[in-house]
Parts: C-alpha cells; structure tokens; sequence
C-alpha cells in the first residue's frame, strides 16, 4: 500500500476497517515506517482509550488516527506528548470550528463539558533507531448523539452535535497535524515549559470544585493547575495539596 499526501511529512495510510489504528501503527514501526507516519481508519473494531476503556464512534465518522513519532527526547519524557496533541487537536477544532473548545487534564478535548476529543500515548521503547510513541487522536466529528453510550463517565458530543452540521474529515485531520508539528517544534526548540503555557489557556478545570478518580481512590477539592510534570494538583478543603498522577476528572 503506497501512503497518500496530507500534510508535509507526515505520509497517510488510510484503512476501511482495522481492530486498532495503534495496533497498526506499532507492527508499522517495525516494519521501518518513517517518522510522521499516520494510520487512518473509517473503522475501529477494538479502539479503545485511556487505561484501557472502549472508544465508540460509528464507522466514518470520526477521526481515528494514530501518528508514529520518533521524538528527540529522553524517553522519561514521551510524557509531555499527551500535552503537545491534546493542544494540537483543541486548537485545530477552534480553528476549523466556531466552537468553544477547552482541555481537560491529562488530555480530553471538552466542548460544552462534554468530551468531542481524546488522546492515547503509546511507548514503543526499543522500535527501529531508537523508541517511537504512538499518538492516538479520536475526534467525534459526524456521529448523532444517540451514538454515544448514555453511561460514560464523561457525557460525550461531536462536532456535528455542537455546530448543527457536518463537517468533512481530512481538512480538520490536516489542521491537527500542521498544529502538531508547531507543538512539537515549540517542545524541542523552547522545552515543555512553552507547550504547557499553550495548553493552559485552553484549560477547562482550573479553580472550580472537581471530584478526580484515581487507581488508588477518590480526591474532592478545588483543581489548582498542572505543575511543570504534567501532574494536576487539588487543594483539598483542611487546606492541604494533593498531587495527582493519574485519574479522571469531573466538575462537582
């Protein structure tokens, strides 16, 4: 299969229907795919999100991507890619959009409180020249709401819902890389502490009451920001600080 043109540098490989577009992109990784790589689906039978949950989406309509990157950072710190696509996919759906979009920690893409976008970093530590992640990008763009499971724990809306009409997909997916590689260019020219500053004035959570779900339990308090290592940190009520690694964020 000989890649398509979308954005510079970035070679597309679009499929009807796959399990994963990460599971794709990984056996694409050893098979010497270039850096900028993006696997493209209509379909996912077994897509799926943060700590392992199910991604729902119709079949052709939504933007299921994955984009194989070969950083130049120290692999303690693939980290901060969550940060530079989560920004990438925001500021691309405000651009190609009247929407009102926000970012919620670590990287949900919200419009109207409810999630449109979410973001799947995965680490290949030891793939060709050195190690790769995989950046998984879901964008709800044309799906109708009664396409969303009622029980998510984040209500969960698409473009088509939020502006009332349909949009095609490529466009916006070519706006989400060309913002990827200013974030990422930003990221290695400038370090984290700039890409955490974009991300920030796109923040949903900062200064409101929130119940955040961790692996360990649950933490109430008041969401006071992300710190310089991507963590969110809750004031909790006997005034004391909690800093969170890792968990799902709710408005309560």
């Amino acid at each position: 299969m000989k890649p398509e043109s979308l954005a510079a540098g970035h070679p597309l490989f679009t499929f009807e229907s796959v399990a994963s577009t990460q599971e794709v992109a990984r056996a694409m990784i050893a098979q010497g795919a270039a850096d900028g790589t993006v696997v493209l689906a209509s379909e996912q039978t077994e897509g799926r999100g943060r700590l392992g949950r199910r991604w729902v989406a119709p079949k052709g309509t939504a933007i299921l991507a994955s984009i194989l990157v070969r950083p130049a950072l120290p692999l303690r710190e693939f980290w901060q890619l969550s940060f530079v696509a989560a920004w990438a996919a925001a500021e691309a759906i405000a651009f190609m959009t009247d929407a009102s979009v926000q970012v919620k920690w670590p990287n949900d893409i919200l419009i109207d409180g409810k999630k449109v976008a979410g973001i799947l970093i995965e680490v290949v530590p030891e793939g060709p020249g050195g190690p790769w992640a995989v950046i998984g990008i879901g964008i709800n763009v044309n799906a109708p709401p009664e396409a969303f499971p009622p029980d998510l724990l984040t209500p969960a809306t698409s473009l088509l819902e939020a502006q009332g009409r349909a949009m095609p997909l490529q466009p916006l997916l070519k706006a989400v890389l060309e913002h990827f590689d200013r974030g990422m260019e930003s990221l290695v020219s400038q370090g984290f502490e700039s890409v955490l500053a974009r991300w920030k004035t796109m923040e949903a959570f900062t200064g409101k009451p929130v119940r955040v779900v961790t692996p360990s339990g649950e933490v109430d308090g008041t969401a006071l920001g992300v710190d310089d290592q991507g963590n969110l940190r809750v004031g909790r009520a006997d005034g004391s600080e909690e800093t969170i690694l890792a968990g799902d964020v709710l408005l309560r």
